[in-house]
């Protein structure tokens, strides 16, 4: 359920908004929440001084599409009921120094404990750990 709390917006930024919202057939506040998604979805892509390039004309932005290596479930569970047999399932789990678990204040999410007892929260994406920004 979403909840909304009062902002203070720029002017131009609103006005921005209502002009792209209407050409897009989105109310200003969804134009703003819309660009909100995108900004989120490409930050960990994207650092400041990539931005500024990108609004300078400096840079450009240009898509690819990632091509993975599928994996076949098959094999992984294959490997893990291997390493049971053999006894170094054990060995290879309590090996790990970062450890993985389920959020409880935020579901959805894993936290990552480390050994310095830091931890974070976030989600996998494209294999790799992702935590949260803020």
């Amino acid at each position: 359920m979403a909840t909304s709390s009062p902002l203070r917006l720029d002017e131009k930024l609103v006005v921005a908004a209502a002009t792209q919202g209407s050409l897009e057939k989105r109310t200003t506040p969804r134009q703003i929440e819309y660009w909100a998604e995108i900004g989120r979805a490409v930050e960990r892509d994207l650092d400041a001084r990539a931005l500024l390039a990108i609004r300078e004309g400096l840079a450009r932005i240009r898509v690819e599409p990632v091509r993975a290596e599928p994996v076949a479930s098959d094999d992984v569970f294959a490997e893990v009921d291997l390493a049971r047999a053999t006894g170094t399932l054990g060995d290879q789990v309590s090996a790990s120094t970062i450890r993985y678990q389920a959020s409880r204040s935020m579901p959805g999410l894993l936290e990552q404990h480390h050994p310095d007892g830091r931890v974070e929260t976030g989600r996998f994406r494209d294999g790799q750990f992702v935590p949260l920004q803020g």
